[in-house]
This record gives C-alpha cells, sequence and structure tokens, in this order.
C-alpha cells in the first residue's frame, strides 16, 4: 500500500534570481518541516544545503578526536552520489554502504562568531517583516512579537560557547548567562494567500546572535491541525527552526528524527485509521519511491544528510551525544518512545484522542501506558529574564471566588488567597403544583381598576397567581430568529432541564380578551441563554425588557425564585440543586439582549417607568417603549426652540438654529412637521492651513437664506453662545470644555470666502438664542460644579499601568484621583512615577501585590516588598486597604488575545491576567471597574477544562469575554462592554479597543460615550449568543414606528495627523544616494527645502534629528495643539524630537517615496524596488500618512519595513520621531518618557515601547467624563437620601419651626420695604 504525500510547495520566481518566495496556502503537512526552496534534482539540494549551512561551519570549532566512537547507521538513499555530496558538506564521513556521524563522549562544540553577527534586540531590521496587515487586530504591544525563520542555526551555552544538544536544552535552563542561538534570520509570513519565507538578495544575509531562549514550543495544535514546525521563542520573536548548520547537525538530528517520525505518524494515522505498526514501515520505505524529492525527504536530505529509512524507526540508540537511550530489552526504539511521550501530550486535544484513539499503530506506540516519564520533556519552558512569552513570572494568584468562576475554563495553575467563602448547602423549596394539560378551572381575583377587566390575580386549579409572581411556562415560538437560534444551539445548555427547555415570566396582570384568558409577561431569561451561556450559573435568571400578552394554558409552574439583595453572596455554582430552585437580584438585574448589557433597575426606577402606563396596564417593559414613543415626538414650542444638528447615516453633524416651526406637505404629499433652519458653518475649516488658531468650537453665521428639513432630520440640541454674552461663571475656555458647547462671534455676506480675514464680527443683538434652554441648561451646569465640589474625586488604583495613558486621560477628566499604579518593568514605572508624582507607583508584579495586599489584611504580617528597579532599588509602601480604593482600572496583557499573536496557546499564563485583575475587584470591592483590552479579546477561545468528560475539551466561543461578565456578575456588579474607536473621541489615530464597566449593585453603571468626533465608523460585533453588538452610536427613533436605528454622525471633525504635528520642527533625512547618484535635481531640492524651513539632518548618529530641545515652528494651530501644549510656556521647546537610525538602504528607500499622497514600497523608483515586485500595493511597506488622514495604530517599533511600516511623515522625508508617536496617543509635550539604556538608539526604542503599548489619552478622557455623568447620579442621590435622613430626624423638627418664624420675620420686614418702596415712587 502507498501513499501520496499531500504536501506541496510553490516557490515563486523558482531560479537564482527569485526575491520573493512564498509557500502555498495549503494545509501545513506533519512531514515537513524544513523551509527551504526545493528544486527539482537532488544536486540542487544539495547546492541549497551547501549555499546555507557551510557559510556556519566555520563559526564552530570541533576538537575531533581520532579514537572517537563512530555511530552507524544504515542508509538506502537512491542517490549516493548527491547524499555524499550533502555530506561532505555537512562534514559527514561516508562510504558505500552507510553514513558515519563522527561522535565522542569526550567532544567540545565551540561556537565562534564572526564580526558580522548582530545582537537581537526590539529594533532589530528585518526585511520584509511581517508586511501583510492583520485586519483582525492591529495591537502593537511589544510583547506581540513576530514570527521568523532562523536556518543554520546552532544552539549554545552563552557563557562557553558549548554546543548544547538540541534534547538537552532544558538541563541548562539555570545557566546564570542563558541559552544562547545564532543563525540566518528571515522574515515569516502566513497567512491565507500566503506561506513561507521572504528574503532579499540585494540585502546581506542577516546573521543573529538570538537574545535568552525563553520558550520551546514543538506540537503547537491550532484548529484541530498539528503543526509540525519546531519554535523557540526570545523576549523579541518566535523562530521556526529550519536547517541546523553543519556543525550542529550531529547535535540536532537524532531529535529530528523522532520528531519527523512522530508527525508522520499522526499525519498518516490520521487519514488511515486502520493504519498498524506494519503498514507504518512500509509507509517509510515507500516515501522514496512514492515521492522522489518530496518535502519529506527533501527537509531529511537537508537536515540529517539522507533520507529517512525503517532503520531510523527500529533503532535501539541515539545517533548523537545527549546519550539518551532506553535499554536494549526494551519493547521500544528511543524514537518510538518519543513517539509515544508525544502522544501522550497530544492527546490532551480532544480533537485528536478520538481520532488517533483506536488506530492499531497509535494503541502499538502507546501500550498500556497514558503517561510516562522520559527524556523528552522539551514542551516545558525556559527560564526568561524579562517579561516576555513563556516569562516564567509567579503563578497567577487569584481570590477565592474569581478561582470558582476560572474553575473549568484555565488551563493554568492558580494560587488561591484570602479566606474561602462559606458554602452552605442549599435549602431544598417547596414543592410547586405543576398544571397538566389545559387548565379545568380558572377564577379571577380583583381588578386593578374597577371596569376594566384587568386584574390583579387569578385562581387556576386551585393555585393563586398574582401579579409579581415568577411562572415557569412551556415555550413558544420566539419572534427572535437568532435568540431562538442560540438556545438551541450545545453553548446554551446547561445541567439544569427547566433552564434548557422552558421558558420563565414576570406576571405584570391578568386580563381577558376575545374570550381568552390571557396575561401579560415581562420575560425572565436564563442565565446560559444569555451571552454568559455554558459560564451561567444554573440557577440563575435575569430580568429582560421584553414583555407579550401570552394564554394562561402557557402556565406549567409557579418558579421558585429567591431574591437576593445586592448585598447577598450569590449561592455556590458547584453544588447540587433542585431544577426549580432559582435567584434573581432583589433589586433586578436586567439581562439586555439588544446591548449585551446586565444592569440592576432600582425600584423607584421601575416605578417611575410604569407611571408612563395606564393604571390598569402595568409593565416596565411596556413604560420604557412608551418612554422612547414620547422622547421621538415633537411638540413645537413658541418661541422656537433648540439650537440642533442634523444627521445622516454617518457623516459630520451640520449645526443649525431652528428659526421657525410648521405644518407641510413632505415629498410623498404627507402633511407633516418642518423647521426652517439657520446654518453654521465651521471657522476650523476656514482657517485650516494659515498660521491662525483653527478653533473646531468656533462658529460663524452665513447671510444666506435659511433652508427648510423634516423634523426629522434634526437629532438632538447642543448649546451655541456669542463670545461676547458667555454666561456668568464661565471664560471661553471653560465654555468649550463641554462636548455640547460652541461659541459663535462673526459672519460673512459674501457667496464665497478665501480666508478668514474676509469675516465680519457679529453683532450682539443679531445671535438670538433661546433663553429657556440656556436657562435650563445652566442650572443643570450649576448643580453638577456644586456636586463636584461637595464630593471629592474617586479614589483610583491603575494595574498594568505602562507609561500612564489611562490614568492621564481619567484624571484629566476631573472625576478620577490615581493614588495608586502598578507596572512590572522598572523603567517604564520610573516614567509614571516622573510624570505622576502624587501617585504611589508600584514596581512590581500585580501577583506578588495582591498576594502581599490580602496577607496584611489577615493579619499575617508579610516581609516588605521591595520595587524590582535594581537601578533605583527602594521598599515599597503597603498596598492600600480595600476601603480606600474607589475605582480600579487598567488593561491586563494581551499578547495571548491579539491576531498578531501566531502561536497562541491554552496554557498561556498571559491569557490568566484578567483573572488576577478580577482579584483585585474581590478583594478591595471598588464602586467602580474598568478593563481595557484589544478587540481580539472579543473572540478569543478557551477549552473547557470541565471535569464532564461529554463537555472537556469543547470550545467555550468568547470565553474570556464571558469569564470576565460572569465574574462581575457573580461578585456584585452590574456589568457592560463594547468595541470603541479612539479616533471617534479626538485621538488622530485608528486604535479599537474594548472596554468593560462594570459598577457595584445600587450605584449608576456608566454607559459609554457618543462619539464627539467623526471617524470611520466601528462595526457591530457578532456574539456567540447570536445577537449583535452595536458600536457606541446614536439612536434615531423612526416617527410614527417603534423602532430605531444607529448612526456614528458626531459633532466634530476628526483630529489629523497633520492636526496633531504641524507644529513641530520639520526636518528631511539627508538621502545617502547609496544606489542613485546625486544629480543636480536633487540639490536644487535640498537648498528648496532648507528655505522653506525644513532642516536636512544626517543619519550618521545613533539618532536622527534633534538631539537637543528644539523651539515650535508656530503657535498651536487647533485645540489638540493646544491640549499637546497646555503645561509648556512661551519659551519651551520641544524634547524627543528624533528617530531611529537606520541603514542607508532603508534611508535611501525612505526619501524616495513621493510626497502628498498614500504611497509607498509600489512607487520606489526601480532601482530602490528590487525585491519589492511582487508584495501587493495595498500593505504597509514604507508607506506615507496621508495629510488629512490619520496615524494608524500606535506602534512600539517604528521600523518603515516592517508590519505598521505606514510610518512616513505627511510632509517630510523621514518616518516619524518618538515625540510625534506621543502626539499620536495624545501625550501632552511636557510628559517625560524615562529610559535606563545608555545608548541614544537604547533610548528610543524604551520610548517608542512605552508610548504604542499605551491606551490613548483622549479616549481616557472621554471614559472618564462619561463616568462622571454616572457620579452626578449617585451623588445626587446621595444627597437626595441625607436629606431626607436629616428631614426624618428629631432635631429636624425643631429647626423648622424656628425657620418659620425666621421667614415669618422677614416676610413681615419685606413688605414694610415695599410699602416705602412703592411710596417713593
Amino acid at each position: 500500500m502507498q501513499r501520496k504525500s499531500s504536501s506541496r510547495s510553490l516557490w515563486c520566481g523558482g531560479n537564482d534570481d527569485s526575491k520573493y518566495k512564498l509557500r502555498s496556502s495549503g494545509p501545513i503537512k506533519a512531514a515537513y518541516v524544513g523551509l527551504h526552496p526545493r528544486r527539482s534534482d537532488a544536486s540542487a539540494l544539495a547546492s541549497v544545503s551547501r549555499d546555507r549551512s557551510s557559510s556556519l561551519s566555520s563559526r564552530v570549532h570541533t576538537n575531533q578526536s581520532t579514537s572517537s566512537r563512530a555511530s552507524v547507521v544504515t542508509s538506502d538513499s537512491p542517490d549516493l552520489d548527491t547524499e555524499m555530496a550533502v555530506e561532505e558538506d555537512m562534514g559527514i564521513e561516508s562510504d558505500e554502504s552507510h553514513t558515519v556521524v563522527a561522535l565522542d563522549d569526550d567532544l567540545e562544540d565551540i561556537y565562534v562568531p564572526e564580526e558580522d553577527e548582530v545582537p537581537e534586540t526590539s529594533d532589530l531590521i528585518v526585511p520584509f517583516e511581517a508586511i501583510f496587515d492583520d485586519d483582525d487586530d492591529d495591537d502593537d504591544d511589544d510583547k506581540l512579537v513576530p514570527m521568523r525563520a532562523l536556518t543554520a542555526f546552532t544552539i549554545y551555552r552563552r557563557d562557553t560557547r558549548q554546543l548544547i544538544p538540541f534534547t538537552s536544552l532544558l538541563e541548562y535552563r539555570d545557566l546564570p548567562d542563558g541559552i544562547a542561538a545564532s543563525g540566518f534570520v528571515a522574515a515569516w509570513i502566513q497567512d491565507e494567500e500566503h506561506y513561507g519565507v521572504i528574503h532579499d538578495k540585494d540585502q546581506e544575509d542577516l546573521h543573529v546572535i538570538l537574545s535568552d531562549l525563553t520558550d520551546i514550543n514543538m506540537e503547537h495544535v491550532q484548529d484541530n491541525t498539528l503543526d509540525s514546525k519546531v519554535y523557540i521563542a526570545t523576549e523579541y520573536a518566535w523562530y521556526i527552526l529550519d536547517v541546523p548548520s553543519a556543525a550542529y547537525t550531529p547535535h540536532y538530528s537524532s531529535f529530528w528524527i523522532g520528531h519527523h517520525l512522530f508527525n508522520l505518524a499522526v499525519s498518516l494515522s490520521t487519514e488511515d485509521t486502520l493504519l498498524d505498526l506494519p503498514g507504518f514501515m512500509e509507509e517509510i520505505d515507500a516515501l522514496p519511491a512514492a515521492a522522489a524529492h518530496s518535502e519529506q525527504q527533501s527537509a531529511a536530505m537537508l537536515t540529517i544528510g539522507r533520507e529517512l529509512s525503517q532503520a531510523d524507526f527500529a533503532e535501539q540508540y541515539v545517533v548523537g551525544p545527549s546519550q539518551f537511550c532506553l535499554s536494549a530489552a526494551s519493547s521500544l526504539s528511543l524514537k518510538q518512545s518519543y513517539i509515544s511521550d508525544a502522544l501522550v501530550e497530544l492527546f490532551d486535544d480532544e480533537h485528536f484522542m478520538q481520532i488517533l484513539k483506536d488506530v492499531p499503530l497509535i494503541r502499538h506506540l502507546l501500550g498500556k501506558k497514558l503517561a510516562r516519564s522520559g527524556s523528552r520533556t522539551l514542551k516545558g519552558r525556559l527560564p526568561a529574564k524579562s517579561r516576555s512569552a513563556g516569562n516564567g513570572l509567579a503563578k497567577t494568584v487569584v481570590t477565592w471566588r474569581v478561582r470558582q468562576y476560572a474553575r473549568g475554563l484555565f488551563i493554568q495553575p492558580m494560587q488561591v488567597v484570602g479566606e474561602a467563602v462559606g458554602q452552605d448547602p442549599p435549602i431544598n423549596p417547596p414543592a410547586t403544583f405543576v398544571h397538566v394539560g389545559n387548565h379545568s378551572k380558572v377564577r379571577w381575583g380583583e381588578e386593578l381598576v374597577e371596569e376594566t377587566e384587568h386584574y390583579r390575580a387569578v385562581t387556576i386549579d386551585g393555585v393563586r397567581y398574582q401579579a409579581g409572581d415568577a411562572v415557569i411556562c412551556e415555550p413558544g415560538l420566539d419572534d427572535n430568529a437568532k435568540r431562538a437560534e442560540n438556545s438551541k444551539g450545545e453553548e446554551s445548555r446547561g445541567d439544569n432541564q427547566l433552564a434548557n427547555d422552558k421558558w420563565f415570566a414576570k406576571i405584570c396582570y391578568f386580563f381577558e380578551e376575545d374570550g381568552q384568558k390571557k396575561f401579560h409577561a415581562q420575560w425572565y431569561q436564563a442565565g446560559v441563554k444569555t451571552l454568559l451561556q455554558q459560564t451561567a450559573h444554573p440557577q440563575e435568571l435575569f430580568l429582560t425588557n421584553e414583555c407579550h400578552d401570552v394564554l394562561l394554558d402557557c402556565i406549567l409552574q409557579k418558579c421558585n425564585l429567591k431574591e437576593l439583595l445586592p448585598s447577598d453572596e450569590e449561592p455556590a455554582p458547584n453544588l447540587q440543586y433542585e431544577e426549580n430552585d432559582f435567584f434573581t437580584g432583589q433589586v433586578f438585574l436586567t439581562w439586555d439582549y439588544n446591548d449585551a448589557c446586565f444592569m440592576e433597575v432600582s425600584s423607584e426606577e421601575t416605578e417611575a417607568v410604569i407611571e408612563a402606563c395606564e393604571a390598569w396596564q402595568p409593565c416596565y417593559a411596556c413604560g420604557l417603549k412608551i418612554l422612547a414613543t414620547n422622547t421621538a415626538g415633537w411638540i413645537p414650542l413658541t418661541p422656537p426652540d433648540l439650537p440642533p444638528v442634523a444627521k445622516d447615516d454617518h457623516q459630520l453633524y451640520q449645526i443649525a438654529q431652528i428659526s421657525e416651526l410648521y405644518m407641510d406637505v413632505d415629498q410623498d404629499g404627507e402633511l407633516i412637521w418642518h423647521a426652517d433652519l439657520r446654518v453654521f458653518h465651521r471657522y476650523s475649516v476656514l482657517a485650516k492651513g494659515t498660521n491662525v488658531l483653527a478653533d473646531e468650537r468656533r462658529l460663524y453665521l452665513a447671510s444666506s437664506p435659511m433652508y427648510w428639513e423634516p423634523i426629522s432630520s434634526i437629532d438632538g440640541k447642543i448649546y451655541v453662545v456669542h463670545s461676547a454674552a458667555l454666561p456668568s461663571g464661565f471664560d471661553l475656555e471653560e465654555w468649550v470644555e463641554h462636548d455640547d458647547h460652541f461659541y459663535v462671534d462673526s459672519f460673512y455676506q459674501t457667496s464665497e470666502l478665501s480666508g478668514p480675514d474676509e469675516l465680519l464680527p457679529l453683532p450682539l443683538q443679531v445671535f438670538k438664542a433661546c433663553q429657556a434652554c440656556h436657562v435650563e441648561h445652566l442650572a443643570s451646569l450649576e448643580e453638577q460644579t456644586s456636586l463636584s465640589e461637595k464630593h471629592s474625586p474617586l479614589r483610583g488604583l491603575e494595574l498594568f499601568a505602562g507609561a500612564g495613558g489611562l490614568s492621564t486621560g481619567l484624571n484629566l477628566s476631573g472625576f478620577v484621583d490615581t493614588k495608586w499604579a502598578v507596572e512590572f518593568e522598572p523603567y517604564i514605572a520610573a516614567t509614571h512615577q516622573a510624570n505622576h508624582p502624587d501617585t504611589i507607583v508600584y514596581n512590581q508584579d500585580s501577583n506578588v501585590l495582591l498576594k502581599h495586599a490580602v496577607q496584611t489584611f489577615e493579619g499575617l504580617s508579610p516581609e516588605p516588598l521591595k520595587a524590582r528597579d535594581s537601578v533605583h532599588p527602594k521598599i515599597l509602601p503597603p498596598m492600600p486597604q480595600p476601603e480606600e480604593v474607589d475605582f480600579i482600572y487598567g488593561g491586563p496583557p494581551c499578547q495571548s488575545f491579539s491576531g498578531m499573536n501566531h502561536n497562541k496557546r491554552d496554557d498561556d499564563p498571559r491569557s490568566t491576567m484578567a483573572c488576577n485583575m478580577l482579584s483585585y475587584v474581590e478583594f478591595y470591592k471598588p464602586s467602580f471597574f474598568l478593563l481595557e483590552n484589544v478587540k481580539g479579546m472579543v473572540h478569543h477561545k478557551l477549552t473547557s477544562q470541565s471535569r464532564d468528560l461529554k463537555k472537556a475539551g469543547s470550545v467555550v466561543t468568547m470565553g474570556v469575554i464571558k469569564f470576565i461578565l460572569r465574574s462581575l456578575i457573580g461578585l456584585g456588579y452590574q456589568a457592560r462592554f463594547k468595541l470603541l474607536q479612539a479616533g471617534q473621541y479626538g485621538s488622530p489615530q485608528n486604535r479599537l479597543r474594548v472596554i468593560f464597566w462594570g459598577a457595584r449593585r445600587e450605584l449608576p453603571l456608566p454607559k459609554f460615550p457618543m462619539p464627539t468626533h467623526f471617524f470611520e465608523p466601528t462595526h457591530n460585533i457578532n456574539l456567540s449568543d447570536k445577537c449583535v453588538l452595536k458600536p457606541a452610536a446614536r439612536i434615531f427613533w423612526i416617527p410614527g414606528k417603534d423602532e430605531a436605528y444607529h448612526h456614528q454622525c458626531a459633532p466634530m471633525p476628526p483630529v489629523t495627523a497633520m492636526d496633531a504635528i504641524s507644529d513641530l520642527p520639520p526636518f528631511d533625512w539627508i538621502n545617502p544616494h547609496r544606489t542613485i547618484s546625486r544629480t543636480a535635481e536633487d540639490k536644487e531640492e535640498a537648498a528648496s527645502r532648507r528655505k522653506e524651513g525644513i532642516a536636512q539632518l544626517g543619519t550618521a548618529d545613533k539618532t536622527t534629528g534633534y538631539d537637543s530641545p528644539v523651539s515650535y515652528s508656530y503657535p498651536p494651530l487647533n485645540r489638540y495643539q493646544l491640549l499637546m501644549r497646555h503645561k509648556m510656556g512661551k519659551k519651551s521647546k520641544v524634547k524627543y524630537h528624533w528617530t531611529p537610525k537606520f541603514n542607508d538602504t532603508t534611508v535611501e528607500r525612505v526619501v524616495n517615496i513621493p510626497l502628498g499622497g498614500k504611497y509607498n514600497h509600489a512607487d520606489l523608483p526601480p532601482e530602490l524596488a528590487t525585491g519589492y515586485e511582487n508584495i501587493p500595493k495595498n500593505t504597509t511597506l514604507y508607506g506615507r500618512i496621508e495629510e488629512d488622514g490619520h496615524f494608524r495604530t500606535a506602534l512600539t517599533t517604528m521600523n518603515p519595513a516592517h508590519k505598521g511600516g505606514n510610518v512616513l511623515h505627511p510632509t517630510q522625508k523621514r518616518i516619524l520621531t518618538v515625540r510625534e508617536c506621543a502626539r499620536s496617543q495624545g501625550f501632552p509635550d511636557h510628559y517625560k518618557f524615562v529610559s535606563y539604556s545608555d545608548t541614544p538608539q537604547g533610548q528610543v526604542r524604551d520610548q517608542l515601547k512605552q508610548i504604542g503599548n499605551a491606551v490613548p489619552i483622549p479616549l481616557g478622557m472621554a471614559l472618564g467624563r462619561e463616568l462622571g455623568k454616572a457620579l452626578f447620579i449617585m451623588w445626587k442621590r446621595q444627597d437626595d437620601e441625607e436629606a431626607r435622613e436629616r428631614a426624618n430626624s428629631p432635631e429636624a423638627g425643631e429647626g423648622e419651626d424656628m425657620e418659620e418664624d425666621d421667614e415669618q420675620e422677614e416676610e413681615e420686614e419685606e413688605e414694610e420695604e415695599d410699602d416705602g418702596m412703592s411710596e417713593a415712587y
């Protein structure tokens, strides 16, 4: 029996001149490991090996001994001449019958580096690296490392440079100086269309010595596919191991053969589930004949210098220095032992276990053991000296309840701290009568309102039901098809069959209609049917905002529903409950299906909404609809009301003032309300490009006639004042701090304007605002000011703080005071401290700090903690006490969620840091909570670790989202989340972030800010429960219809890239003319640009740009620049206005990208485009930012040849500087970025890293302001409650009597004064 391999290789170009090499998009077959281009003849294979492998042979010195013991491996190669050619190149002695690899127990193989070897750093330039855009996620955390290929590699001790056998790597894990690897590095791409290595032959081979190895992965399973490649990781990248160097081959070949055979066994067993041991041996022999020069044998030729044979599978000893041997009496060879150990680990994957468990070959290899210990331990991690993938950090520390919610979702071990919460056994509820079939006897109770035939109660077959009862109903036909589909899904079914199969309702009232007895139901939703799905508590119900009229016959039985107080702990989820034993909140926690939100509705709010209903039809859900309809309706006022805005589906709002409202016929002949509108124009549009302030809040009026619109085009109100008539207590800057505030001060009479100089002052009497609206609005502002003065900002604890982008934005809102911040990296913590001197910054692992805080709280007196900073060592102060923290916020590590992570693993420890953050919530019990992360978190899957074998291994879609929501709800919080676009809140960049809000029960849950700036729209998110999560958007109610649509219109234009940086000093890189000679035109252009004030700066130094602070070129030209410079004096200068240094080839390419458009590598001159011909134009290599465009997601490195290479300045011949990157994130110009590096290049690297990982400050400000709206509601409730308590106190009565006497005396005195004034008049 023979099989043809389905592995295939396609190398574009295929000849020696090939510049762009790609593998086909077919599945990665398990039998393939090597990454080189495969040629059609064996001699070419030898040539490839010689070209790439022998070049490193001189770098290893081997002390050969004449008495070396030789190990013999039989080879049946069909082309001995080719084999010998390869062997000769690899230092392998051959004879006619076998291959001999010279070995000795006392070999001392030493790696000797050469001069062209460069160290691996974060700013290492690898041509073509990750050039294909990853639209799924644009996160740029430095720990989201690229994927590369490592060819002709050698692995050795860093201290002695002694070569380390690959199978022994973990034995060397504790070396003080770590493990090093060297080899040729090339970019690796893998997407839907491309797969393989890209190499530019015009560039010299990049020979790199890697930083410390931190991780090994060689059994990566993704999407039910076993990846045969072998990966190693450093702090800066993942590397796919290609062909070893000639000298390292003896140290690698034994492992490679075992690994190769394991993948071959899995691949063949997957295809043929009847494959047995003899059949597998035949397959090995058939490889050369069935697929001559195929990838399997080509990889073998390049890696071990010969083809595979049965002897490799059957041998009883190891060819290599690792000396991992089994006894001769063992029934399995070492290679078979490797395979069996690997299979045991692979069987952790449910998919492969089900496919392979009954295959005869696999059963033979596994034997009777399901686990064994041996030499094969390479899947473990190596320790790392820095916080990177596989970083060896402390075990994730969690609190007791969070651990319960995480159980079954995360495979990573966790350490539980704090006292365990008691689990009282459930008390079985009383049994309820179950109605069978149609009800036989129904008797109405009392009416809600006389003669309305709407009733408060009913007796059915002897069982009394009344309004407010919870009942279990037979399911009907759900009018929401997607929700109905979700209800049937496997993830929406739990252990409680009632929750799985029945419907639940709260009775609002009963009535009879057309002879049918009905009740009005407000529906509950079982937790398992919400977005929580399988993570929900099996006994929890959530009230919804949906209601229907339902036949009484649908009632099956009463629902035993316990209403928990906000202070009550939820029942433990892992106990045995009766099926009809449910709970919900006494203050109902509602599930909003349309907004994916769990929000509490207080009894006061419920009563206020129900008042909108008829007295005999009380229903909260109906009341919401009535109020929404009333809000959408229009009531004409005299004088005309509102300065409104007109809107379309998605555009910049047009601002206008209503002049008159009247009825008129529309285009369909229908009589509807219309409005005459007086249009305002934006001064910023007129002033843009000049040297005057283009103020986005400044408007001017046109003398042109008004126009009319149907009132349905009016979306809301804003507040416009004349700059000469500001409200009392406001100056202009204070007025425009509010998102809905503008001012007007000019007008024009001509039909066209060429500039702001043609505007005329607007007479104060010409502009008349609606005084009633302004008085009401000012009263609201005064109340907010009073509340803010009376109450303090929230005391905040920021976790995973970074350089402080989020806390800076929140602090600027005025509603948050960041008292404490936690940051792991020493120099980044120093940056945070330098810019926030009043904040206590803890430079330590958040796990360590939580454990210390809990132990301190419990009185265990742990040892004081030291900062991780070795440059400025110090003892850290104690963590705050629980009652001191009002607000916890931060962004836990996001690398495991990001689309840029090409090697996602279930056991990635970074996935559990959300567990750690939520444990802070459990311990501190703050009033509010905010979590920020990349959009990749939304659809990040987890693998069920359930003890139930039927569920174990199943996929938990949106697993992290569900876990966060489940934990917040279980801890007593309301919760909601959305995907926000930073550009819609005044950031000049495209940056999508998922944001969670949490608020303790009985507190208002903050909403998400509406877009303030017109930007690219944020798209809907399809959730796992089949519903669609809308972006933060305004809702427009369609007149006359009970429906609405969402739109993302905004009142202000976007902040463009040039809006952010146009006041900074301009400069170009000097063209080195390495490839294209300098011409007279080049000289003239450089001179002309110098005359324009654009400096020409060289790239000879470690950085390029202004090494010392430099003066601004212009005063602030818009409000964004005012914000950036708000603490900069008139004589202040710009810092960090520099770029990294690049080689001459990169510089020459950058300066030759055309100016003034969206240009990139496809627009290079032919002489500089070598290697780029086949790369699509829509990539981001050497991409120039458009003047009216925006920055891409902020990057932690500024490399034009990397992914995210859209980093060229819009109008200058260079890439962006550090200061311009800081502007893109909203960091003000006074912000300091600390680096502990001794070199300018290292300082630039550290600065870019801090900037790129931050939350945009404008987004933080918008979130803080929205939090402020919730605080106003909370503070108002508190003040009202205090007033009621004072009014009801005994002392209040005496005080009121005294006040009445005083008031009476004052009234008498006023009457006397009035009489006197009257006489005098």
